[in-house]
């Protein structure tokens, strides 16, 4: 689904994908210079929903203390993740249940650091960037 930028058939196509609301939204903000994604989710949760949101936005987020309330809605923030997240997302990979086959890494050396910077910031989707005095050896490594 992507959203039209138009806050009601947003809010209709999320809950109406959700089978009437979502419990939980997750909303991975990347410096959004507009809050209607975010608000869309909000809009999309069931009554009691939680909505977590993660990363950064270039712009204040507005939200109705009313509408808050009456919703019974949950909104978390993180900015980044934590040392028991990271201890699970390795342990998760060390068990073979969370496989990293669909990742496609590019390597690059410290001298080629402009270059990885560029393709860094075009990169979409399970794509990445490695860095550093080996890292043709770990992108090797990791396919």
């Amino acid at each position: 689904m992507v959203l039209s930028g138009d806050a009601g058939p947003d809010v209709a196509a999320i809950r109406a994908a959700s089978g009437g609301g979502a419990d939980l939204a997750f909303d991975m903000v990347g410096q959004a210079n507009d809050p209607h994604a975010t608000l869309a989710a909000l809009r999309g949760l069931r009554r009691g929903g939680r909505l977590v949101l993660m990363g950064s936005m270039q712009v204040d987020l507005p939200i109705c203390y009313q509408e808050m309330l009456l919703n019974n809605w949950e909104l978390l923030g993180n900015f980044m993740y934590t040392r028991a997240d990271y201890r699970a997302l390795v342990a998760l990979v060390a068990s073979g249940q969370l496989p990293l086959d669909a990742v496609e890494l590019q390597a690059y050396s410290f001298a080629e650091l402009e270059a990885a910077i560029d393709a860094a910031g075009q990169m979409a989707g399970l794509q990445c960037s490695v860095v550093g005095a080996g890292a043709g050896a770990a992108a090797q490594a990791w396919a």
